[in-house]
């Protein structure tokens, strides 16, 4: 995964893009590559490895996005899958006035063809911890999912909870099924 912050804007910017309570809002840019893999380990949860996968730069559970409130994300990605459309959801995020970001393939946005390059901008509009998925047909059960941190920085509460505790440890929990999502998606049981 790779991820970088960019010059911070100045305060009046980032009000103008949603900032709470004064603090200066920063890009935060992450180059995502969606591909196709056969489960091995350590990829299968269970060492089953006579499925297919889809995952993000080769993560499973994908790659972590985070930022505060108010920063404006930039999620590239390519979808490497030399058959299947993509599309990405980020569930829990509100979107407001952005729904064009929201990534329900079909709906709010296209799906991704296949070597297709595409580019998610958004403001992180509500703190919490949310989680992205893909949104086409069953990509979600091969891999294609994780965390989505926004971190509120003016909140005395998430400060003094951070104190308390040395370090942060996410917890993913997924569907796991020894059939892949296309094959599920067309076979009959």
């Amino acid at each position: 995964m790779t991820m970088f912050v960019a010059s911070k804007l100045l305060l009046l910017v980032g009000v103008a893009l949603g900032t709470h309570h004064g603090v200066e809002a920063e890009d935060v840019f992450y180059e995502w590559t969606i591909k196709p893999r056969l489960s091995i380990p350590p990829l299968s949860p269970d060492c089953f490895i006579k499925r297919d996968m889809l995952l993000v730069n080769d993560q499973m559970p994908g790659p972590e996005i985070r930022a505060n409130l108010g920063d404006t994300v930039h999620i590239k990605w390519i979808n490497m899958s030399p058959s299947e459309g993509v599309s990405i959801h980020y569930h829990g995020l509100l979107m407001q006035g952005q729904n064009y970001a929201d990534g329900a393939g079909g709906v709010s946005t296209c799906i991704v063809g296949p070597m297709q390059t595409f580019e998610h901008t958004f403001i992180a509009d509500n703190a919490g911890t949310h989680y992205w998925h893909g949104h086409t047909s069953l990509d979600r059960m091969d891999g294609l999912q994780g965390t989505i941190i926004i971190e509120d920085p003016d909140d005395p509460e998430e400060q003094a909870l951070k104190e308390l505790y040395d370090d942060e440890r996410v917890i993913f929990l997924q569907d796991w099924y020894h059939k892949s999502g296309p094959t599920l998606r067309t076979s009959v049981y």
